[in-house]
């Protein structure tokens, strides 16, 4: 019986997530760059392109797939920021291989299928290496949902187990990065983790050298690959912990049983040794920081942001793992995970977000966390086995049920373009929850942090600025049929063809005036980076010191029907609008500064710039 109902709820979540990745589609891009990428490149570079060294013909393969140039340069002739030049003609990979290694036999069905299947290259990018690769992570998302069931029902009942597979594999954010951004580390972490317990169960029970070597291996990986989890070491070596005599009897253990113990120590450091072997290959070092340019600060860690904020913050956007805090208080009667919870949770959040990105972008929410889970779900059990205990079935089915809707649903305002989690702020996030739809003025709230004006209620009372580029001597002004004129930006840095500076009292502008400025624009290229968008810069100087700074992207607010975070056409042109309030702390003789700025090199064109005044 608590195998079939364990087994219908394992079902139920697999369908979920079937029916999305059909639904979503996302293996076009699983290979296309960045962090996925990176962990793949080892694969194709060695069996297909041979070129681990250079990486040049895989680069390449890329491109010819995927489009895109190289944005070459001296320092990086590939132009790729994945990997970095070591010498001459000769690439590191930033990331560690320990997911290469992991989905090998994946990449290899997709091999043998794109050779002898004529409608796809056997190039390492093709629609079978993507479709594979994303089948890999959701293959191990279900492999540490399936041990953290077997973890759950060694502590808690049938129905406790059922109810946190559901929380985790629906709820939570391992669902977004198993099926929407998929091959990152987190669901191969989160897989690794769940055996780890599973197997530190099992030799507490009765030590072994095969468990013994298992334990060694499954820490090595995932320390390979992601070195910041070390910390999962002390779940075998702090487990089953509740007292004095257990301290005492883990001493005794660990010296009659010292050859196994030497045995997991030697299986961890020879996973490692792969990667140093590389290293040492490419670069001459045993040990090589890959990271270049990035990396910790100890002394500023952002825990509460990280937790609590609105920039990809845990508990923000993944709320049903308060359960799981919550659950942490029956530790004390429940000891066998205290002491590995007590130590990695605090390390793990101290450690994560010490990192210069502490918001670690292509998430939703805090991604890191996902590594955890397995570790987490435990006292959530306890907590929730609490609730059921005590009689509260009715508050936790619904407020389980709309937390698990509310994960599904802003998965789904992700893929919309809706939301965008690496850079929200409250205003943002009040104005967009629960649309399925955006419209203008939640763009400018997106980028700027304001929630727009009643313009019902605002009157103009001045042009500050106006600017219809008429001027033939202008060197940057170009004439065409479809406008009288315009200017052409493209790469130049604050706006040299469009700045308003001067003080407020300048402009007759008090605290709490609006300002509004408007344009016309096209961009000559279809391209939609919301991170190298041109922008409308406004901002406030008070003794040389900038204050109030704002921003307005461009390029997504030109004909963008759905008024995605990731839209706009080329070619096209259109009124673009952004609001500006001088704020209360604002002195006359404050300066202000408005410009466009454009330091990509996608064409911009700019038509009848106007910046007026508005009061109430």
């Amino acid at each position: 019986m608590k195998i079939s109902t364990f087994r219908l709820i394992f079902l139920f979540v697999g369908l979920v997530y079937i029916g999305s990745l059909v639904f979503f589609q996302r293996w076009e891009i699983v290979l296309a760059g960045g962090d996925p990428w990176g962990y793949y490149v080892y694969l194709p570079a060695t069996f297909i392109h041979h070129d681990l060294d250079s990486l040049d013909r895989t680069t390449q393969a890329r491109y010819d797939h995927y489009g895109g140039q190289m944005n070459e340069s001296v320092e990086n002739p590939l132009g790729i920021g994945e990997a970095h030049l070591v010498g001459e003609g000769r690439y590191v990979s930033k990331y560690t291989m320990g997911i290469a290694i992991l989905t090998a036999p994946f990449f290899w069905l997709g091999h043998i299928w794109a050779f002898f299947d004529p409608h796809y290259q056997a190039d390492g990018f093709s629609f079978p290496y993507a479709l594979l690769m994303q089948l890999s992570t959701m293959f191990y998302a279900f492999l540490g949902l399936f041990y953290l069931g077997k973890i759950l029902l060694h502590y808690v009942s049938e129905q406790v187990a059922c109810w946190v597979i559901l929380a985790v594999g629906m709820g939570t954010n391992l669902f977004f990065m198993t099926i929407y951004v998929s091959y990152m580390a987190h669901a191969y972490q989160f897989a690794l983790f769940a055996l780890l317990i599973w197997h530190t169960i099992l030799w507490h029970e009765r030590p072994t050298w095969s468990r013994a070597l298992i334990i060694g291996l499954l820490c090595g990986f995932i320390t390979l690959i992601r070195p910041v989890e070390f910390v999962c070491i002390f779940i075998p070596l702090l487990y089953g912990l509740r007292n004095r005599e257990d301290w005492r009897a883990r001493i005794r253990l660990m010296n009659d049983q010292r050859w196994k113990y030497l045995t997991a120590i030697l299986a961890f450091v020879l996973v490692g040794f792969l990667q140093m072997l590389y290293w040492k290959w490419q670069t001459g070092q045993w040990l090589f920081y890959s990271y270049t340019g990035e990396g910790f600060d100890f002394s500023k860690p952002r825990i509460w942001r990280g937790l609590f904020g609105f920039r990809n913050g845990w508990l923000i956007y993944t709320p049903i793992m308060v359960l799981a805090v919550s659950g942490m208080v029956f530790l004390r009667r429940h000891r066998d995970f205290l002491w590995p919870i007590v130590v990695i949770l605090p390390l793990h959040l101290y450690i994560t977000y010490s990192w210069w990105c502490w918001y670690y972008i292509n998430g939703f929410g805090a991604r890191p966390m996902i590594d955890l889970y397995a570790l987490l779900a435990i006292p959530m059990a306890y907590f929730v086995d609490f609730l059921l205990r005590k009689g509260k079935r009715m508050i936790l089915l619904p407020i389980g049920l709309l937390l698990i809707a509310l994960n599904l649903f802003q998965s789904f305002q992700i893929s919309r373009g809706v939301l965008l989690t690496d850079d929200m702020t409250w205003s943002y996030y009040r104005q967009t929850f629960l649309k399925t739809k955006m419209d203008y003025y939640s763009l400018m709230t997106f980028d700027s942090g304001l929630m727009s004006p009643d313009t019902s209620r605002l009157t103009s009372h001045s042009t500050l600025f106006e600017e219809t580029f008429e001027n033939p001597d202008r060197a940057s002004t170009i004439f065409d049929e479809e406008r009288q004129s315009f200017v052409h930006l493209m790469a130049e840095p604050w706006g040299r063809a469009s700045k308003l500076a001067g003080p407020l009292k300048d402009f007759q502008l008090q605290k709490k005036n609006w300002i509004r400025l408007e344009a016309w624009f096209k961009k000559g290229k279809p391209r939609n980076n919301l991170y190298d968008s041109a922008v409308f810069e406004t901002y406030l100087k008070k003794d040389e010191k900038v204050y109030n700074y704002k921003l307005l992207r461009i390029e997504n607010k030109i004909d963008n029907p759905t008024y995605a975070l990731y839209g706009g056409n080329h070619g096209v042109w259109d009124h673009v609008e952004h609001w500006f309030q001088i704020p209360s702390n604002a002195a006359p003789a404050d300066s202000l500064f408005i410009e466009i700025r454009n330091s990509s090199d996608n064409e911009l064109f700019v038509d009848d710039l106007v910046v007026t005044a508005w009061t109430r």
